[in-house]
């Protein structure tokens, strides 16, 4: 028989229950990575040693800095790279490779991308997998980036059957995809969030969640890059901090999923101060890790955390764009166009609703210093990186808006 002591025992552990769940749902976390590309196009890794080199020699500088902080990173590689381990790091033989270092450090996984380059380089996501496990390396069942929208074929439904490698002939199967782009990333799948993308090639199915499909979309948040055309990584450590406030202060919706990750890409790791850079942004997250807003996790790790978190919320699925996450920018809208965030400090996003738009940035002296045109529904960034602090005027069809470069 159940005893007024244990029925007041099992009270309190539902009342403990209760308090765990609602501070989980009052105070989000942000489940965070390092993530990094290497490419096919204008990259010689497997036919140029000393390319390599400096590459695996960075990439040591930037583990030694990963490990020292505790954080987690993604390395998500073509066959270029992999051959070039194979080539000029004796991976297939030596347990001291940097691919299988990245991978003994604990802190480093390792991704597969599916980037060709007919006919030297037919290696699919499937070869490449393979390429790595003759490396000693066990990678992932992560997409390590994917066109957003059809494009020659290469959108994410190739993925939701195994993929037959087109060298080895060996099957592979995806299990998340992650880091969806669109050619000239002009409407990238910039989204916080975990969901299964409905199946068909449009970007109304890729949004819309389907219980039954069997891919996760795992988002990214903002994912700002550290490029080589980053001047300043202050605007990176300003989302950041703003993204830790919002989630501390209970600002953004307790009933959503919210991950971020960090861009780096190794073509850019020759360029002066790159390593200070990165360092600089990976010590404001742990910063932001240290006082609880944010956690480091790999990007698989980030659906395992969804998974609990949707069992204790009781939530399927979650979505929250970049654009919404941008809370506490003053942000323009109209019939026909959306403008955020103003003030900003690195880019400003033009979204066009319904129609074509033109648009044209100019200075304070009426010069114009950049245009373009914009389809209806599709979205242009405009980068203000290489501008001074001030005043610009953002010209859209007849309108002319000021914006605010800080």
């Amino acid at each position: 028989a159940i005893t007024h002591k244990n029925q007041r025992f099992i009270l309190f552990q539902q009342t403990l229950i209760i308090v765990k769940n609602a501070v989980i749902a009052q105070t989000p976390k942000i489940y965070i990575n390092l993530g990094t590309h290497n490419e096919m196009i204008d990259e010689h890794y497997d036919t140029n040693e000393s390319e390599y080199q400096t590459a695996k020699s960075m990439t040591l500088q930037i583990l030694n800095h990963v490990n020292s902080i505790g954080a987690k990173w993604n390395f998500q590689t073509c066959s270029k790279f992999v051959l070039g381990a194979l080539n000029w790091d004796d991976a297939a033989t030596s347990p001291t490779d940097l691919l299988q270092t990245l991978q003994a450090s604990g802190r480093v996984e390792i991704d597969p991308r599916d980037k060709r380059e007919l006919p030297i380089y037919p290696y699919n996501i499937s070869d490449v997998y393979h390429l790595l496990d003759s490396c000693g390396v066990t990678s992932t069942h992560t997409v390590g980036g994917f066109l957003a929208y059809p494009y020659n074929n290469e959108d994410w439904t190739q993925f939701r059957n195994p993929k037959i490698g087109a060298v080895y002939g060996e099957p592979w199967q995806a299990e998340i995809i992650w880091g969806g782009g669109s050619p000239g990333h002009v409407q990238d799948l910039n989204n916080y969030g975990v969901w299964k993308p409905k199946d068909g090639d449009s970007y109304a199915n890729l949004y819309s969640h389907d219980p039954n499909a069997n891919l996760w979309m795992v988002g990214n948040g903002c994912a700002p890059v550290i490029s080589d055309t980053t001047t300043s990584v202050q605007w990176i450590v300003d989302l950041i901090n703003s993204n830790a406030q919002h989630a501390l202060n209970g600002d953004w919706p307790s009933n959503k999923f919210y991950n971020l990750t960090l861009m780096i890409n190794v073509r850019d790791f020759d360029q002066p101060g790159f390593l200070t850079k990165v360092q600089t942004v990976l010590n404001a997250i742990d910063a932001q890790v240290d006082a609880g807003a944010m956690e480091w996790a790999f990007i698989s790790e980030k659906l395992s955390a969804f998974e609990t978190w949707s069992q204790q919320s009781n939530v399927s699925y979650s979505q929250w764009s970049c654009e919404e996450a941008t809370t506490g920018n003053q942000e323009l809208e109209a019939d026909n166009f959306h403008l955020y965030p103003n003030p900003g400090n690195h880019e400003i996003n033009l979204l066009a609703i319904n129609k074509n738009v033109s648009f044209q940035l100019i200075n304070s002296q009426g010069k114009i210093i950049n245009f373009g045109e914009l389809k209806q529904n599709s979205k242009a960034v405009i980068s203000l990186e290489n501008l001074e602090a001030g005043v610009y005027f953002v010209k859209i069809d007849t309108r002319t808006i000021k914006i605010i470069k800080e």
